[in-house]
């Protein structure tokens, strides 16, 4: 019997060339789909990254809109009123707070200027519950963006509980704590006994409400006048009646040219003291400015918010457009998505505000380009909106 040799023979050329090329045909749609995924993943996690950011900005414009010119706790707040800042003899004008000029600031935060208050219908600078600013942010990519002040009552500081007196100056209050409290006292919740004016950094740990800063707007009388903390406020000697004494300076040469005590309208210097400082008059103000701005650290526009004189703190980063419009009622008339304000109107007449634009995009590009999100809506400003609507004379 014949036997066949043994079986040397492997896999030829073409045999390994088809399999060379389905298995790079294999890989290729492999490493696709990988790439693919890696891709969808990352747009996935930018859209996230900004959703978070988004509602974390949309809560904070809602939360400061919504309560423009409240009042707080039964204290005076501005409501739809205005306060006449200022004016006249040597004044100067006043402008948005910013911290002290001995921190190198000389107010010009917003779009590299100051941002002076706006007048009345008589052409005295006021402070307004809601001050419009179309126009006045940065330009993004070609568009102008706008900025939004509003101001409302601080409740969280039971200043109403204290008797203040002015000194002939005008430029030094003693807040005074009656014993026992007037009627007029209103504690903050969970608050048990009305808190020192003195501020610092222990007792203020967990509690924002703790003392006076410097930078801090007091509001006096029925929307009679202003006054910007200018330094610590320290302890003083009680008069018969009163179980606790602070003296609280309100001297010239705060930033934003609130404290003029040379000036006698507009300013502390013109309070009636038995009429205007009374027990229940005083109260903390809270002054929130939003705007765009692009810090040098990160060259990204940025959505930021200026508190009472603090530093600008951002909110967040790559929006790049922000617009408001308002509406107003005027002899009973609501007139909305208005930019700028009707002839004869004030900002207090203003009873929404309407987000025409907050657009905000991702940082790096995705699969087609940048991913971006765009709000538009509106706010109640229910104070000032009830006011309209309900007035009561």
């Amino acid at each position: 019997m014949q036997h066949a040799p043994n079986s040397t023979r492997g896999f030829t050329l073409m045999e390994l060339m088809v399999a060379a090329a389905v298995g790079l045909i294999v890989t290729g749609g492999a490493v696709t789909l990988f790439t693919q995924g890696m891709k969808a993943s990352f747009v996935a996690s930018q859209k996230s990254e900004m959703q978070q950011d988004f509602r974390a900005a949309v809560n904070l414009l809602q939360r400061d809109i919504s309560m423009a010119g409240a009042g707080a706790l039964g204290q005076q707040g501005l409501g739809g009123n205005a306060v006449a800042l200022p004016t006249g003899g040597t004044s100067v004008k006043s402008v948005y707070p910013c911290t002290s000029v001995s921190n190198g600031d000389s107010c010009t935060y917003i779009n590299g200027t100051a941002v002076a208050y706006p007048n009345s219908l008589t052409g005295t600078q006021s402070l307004y519950s809601i001050i419009p600013g179309t126009g006045l942010g940065i330009t993004v990519s070609g568009n102008v963006t706008d900025i939004i002040t509003v101001v409302y009552a601080d409740g969280s500081l039971a200043l109403n509980c204290y008797v203040p007196e002015m000194n002939v100056a005008a430029t030094v209050m003693t807040f005074q704590l009656p014993t026992p409290l007037p009627s007029t006292c209103i504690l903050p919740s969970n608050v048990v006994a009305p808190q020192s004016l003195i501020y610092s950094a222990t007792n203020a740990a967990g509690d924002s409400s703790a003392g006076l800063q410097v930078g801090d707007m007091i509001l006096f009388g029925t929307n009679a006048a202003v006054g910007v903390v200018s330094g610590a406020a320290t302890s003083c000697t009680p008069t018969a009646g009163y179980s606790a004494c602070y003296s609280v300076p309100f001297a010239a040469g705060d930033p934003g040219h609130i404290n003029q005590p040379t000036v006698a309208t507009g300013s502390l210097l013109g309070l009636t003291p038995s009429v205007e400082l009374s027990s229940d008059s005083p109260v903390r103000l809270v002054t929130v400015t939003y705007y765009l701005a692009i810090p040098p650290s990160t060259g990204l526009p940025t959505l930021m918010r200026l508190q009472s004189g603090r530093p600008p703190a951002p909110v967040a980063e790559n929006v790049v457009d922000l617009k408001f419009t308002f509406d107003e009622t005027s002899n009973g008339i609501t007139y909305p998505n208005q930019t700028t304000l009707i002839a004869g109107t004030t900002p207090a007449q203003i009873t929404q505000i309407n987000i025409a634009h907050l657009t905000m995009r991702s940082q790096m590009r995705g699969l087609t380009g940048y991913q971006g999100f765009d709000l538009q809506t509106s706010i109640s400003a229910r104070n000032l909106t009830f006011g309209q609507e309900y007035p009561i004379n």
